[in-house]
């Protein structure tokens, strides 16, 4: 995932400097996916797993996290609408903002209708990330 963020947002840098991007103790320097996860963490859309300062990166990750990460890669702002448009994302879900946002961007439809549901702890897949950044790159022109 932090491949496919990376990419749609520039690019990751080969070099990033240690003061300005955090490393993460389970992230090799060399590993293939290195430049992207300092990258992405660079811009602020990961802070990483756990204690902070770890990335977890055979961890699967939820459609929650997806939407916190969208959300902090292209500051998409929370609707003032009147309460939770999915019936398993309340107002007090840690993504509840992320998930409304993208929402009310039309990056996301949900995962159901009747009743409309995210799925916020189903696992995100790799087509769901690509129609997820599909829909903002048409959206904003990129």
């Amino acid at each position: 995932m932090a491949a496919l963020l990376s990419r749609a947002l520039g690019g990751a840098p080969t070099e990033p400097s240690d003061t300005e991007t955090p490393g993460f103790s389970d992230v090799p320097e060399d590993a293939w996916y290195g430049s992207a996860v300092r990258h992405i963490a660079s811009l602020g859309v990961t802070q990483g797993c756990g204690d902070g300062g770890s990335y977890c990166p055979d961890s699967v990750v939820t459609r929650a996290q997806m939407a916190l990460f969208l959300q902090r890669a292209y500051n998409f702002e929370p609707p003032d609408n009147a309460g939770p448009s999915f019936e398993d994302v309340g107002a007090d879900h840690y993504a509840y903002e992320a998930v409304e946002s993208l929402l009310a961007a039309g990056i996301t439809t949900g995962c159901r209708s009747e009743p409309a549901l995210f799925c916020p702890d189903g696992v995100v897949t790799r087509a769901q990330t690509a129609v997820f950044l599909i829909r903002y790159l048409d959206r904003s022109g990129g």
